[in-house]
């Protein structure tokens, strides 16, 4: 498995290794650091001075980012896997 294809299992393996830190968290309540996390993907800063091609898939692929929630071990993998592709041209 080579160039694209390879890129994209990184992403999966990369993102089910944070899911799976996520899924056994025990500390303090998660949905407000998830909020916090959303807010660095999506919020005023991240659109203003955030990298051009997360913001582009978030327009293109997230409702502007008010879809995307880093707790979905979809989203992120979707987040990823997006952003390989305009990294190579696709």
């Amino acid at each position: 498995m080579t160039g694209i294809a390879l890129d994209n299992k990184m992403v999966e393996f990369e993102q089910s290794k944070v899911q799976d830190y996520i899924n056994s968290y025990r500390g303090n309540d998660l949905n407000p650091i998830i909020t916090n996390i959303n807010e660095l993907f999506t919020g005023t800063v991240a659109k203003t001075i955030g990298p051009g091609a997360v913001n582009d898939v978030m327009r293109e692929s997230f409702n502007g980012g008010k879809s995307f929630n880093f707790k979905s071990y979809d989203d992120k993998v979707k987040l990823g896997q997006e952003l390989i592709k305009k990294a190579h041209n696709e």
